[in-house]
């Protein structure tokens, strides 16, 4: 699963939007619970390295109305996280907000590079920067899921879903 074709059209976000909304809330097998704790470990590793160069503010509101204001903070060595909506099934709230500070820094700023808007277009961007960054092909799947899936339906139901533990097809 090293290349990760994906199309951030409309027809390609509402089928995976769909296909994110039917999908059970955790999957508990042994699989998908083994590719979410490789996403974990992977994204706790990111996220420490992050820190060395960045000062971490964290907020209860949602701190960017953009990413291109988060960009902004960014390149001022500086990162608000907000600490709302912290229910994952499987994580803990702590681990959530690292995944947050690595999927932000790595796949919205680049670390500079370019700054990836909070769209669905903007997420496969993310995510195709992001997954670059991961050893494991369970994590990749994982992350799939994760950004792939929560940005599909966010986009095609206008409303951020409860995160689920499984693998989209």
């Amino acid at each position: 699963m090293d290349t990760f074709v994906l199309a951030p059209d409309t027809e390609t976000r509402d089928r995976v939007g769909a296909s994110y909304h039917f999908m059970p809330a955790l999957d508990s097998s042994g699989p998908v619970l083994g590719a979410w704790e490789r996403l974990i470990d992977e994204s706790l590793d990111h996220a420490r390295t992050i820190r060395d160069t960045l000062t971490i503010k964290y907020v209860e509101f949602e701190p960017y109305d953009s990413a291109r204001a988060m960009c902004a903070d960014l390149e001022n060595s500086v990162m608000q996280v907000s600490t709302l909506h912290l229910d994952p099934p499987l994580w803990t709230p702590e681990q959530n907000i690292e995944f947050r500070i690595a999927h932000d820094a790595i796949g919205h700023w680049g670390m500079g590079e370019t700054c990836n808007p909070f769209s669905f277009k903007g997420e496969v961007a993310a995510f195709l920067r992001q997954v670059k960054q991961f050893r494991s092909e369970a994590a990749k799947r994982a992350l799939y899921t994760e950004v792939i899936g929560q940005a599909a339906f966010r986009g095609s139901f206008g409303t951020f879903p409860a995160q689920k533990i499984g693998f989209l097809p």
